[in-house]
């Protein structure tokens, strides 16, 4: 944390981590952290399967604001350098706020909004 005792970028990408780590071990999948530098956060397998799932966790940003006709949630797609992360890097996003925990599909955009009210409609909610 700062000085100032606000979470720094790193603190709070490192607690969307451990929040979605806790969340898919609670549902019992078998979860593994990369050693080396990857385009994905985690891996996961469901109970029973063999197939390994690749995610990258990323916090939602809330929006609200007449110029959006409300409130939305926003999960970011892109990587630091503003390309998407393809289809053949990460399987799914792990869209985190505070506790809560989405699992969505990689569709390769930039962003994905989805509406506070409809966001359990269209994400899996895991927590």
């Amino acid at each position: 944390m700062s000085n100032s005792g606000e979470m720094t970028s790193s603190y709070k990408g490192r607690h969307a981590e451990i929040t979605t780590i806790a969340a898919l071990v609670a549902k019992g999948y078998t979860v593994s952290e990369p050693v080396t530098t990857e385009p994905f956060d985690l891996t996961f397998k469901k109970p029973g399967e063999k197939r390994t799932y690749y995610v990258q966790v990323k916090t939602i940003y809330v929006r609200d604001s007449e110029s959006y006709n409300g409130k939305w949630y926003i999960t970011r797609g892109s990587k630091n350098n503003g390309n998407v992360y393809t289809k053949d890097e990460v399987d799914y996003f792990a869209a985190v706020l505070g506790n809560d925990v989405w699992l969505l599909e990689n569709n390769e955009q930039y962003e994905y909004w989805v509406r506070p009210e409809e966001v359990s409609k269209k994400w899996r909610k895991i927590t």
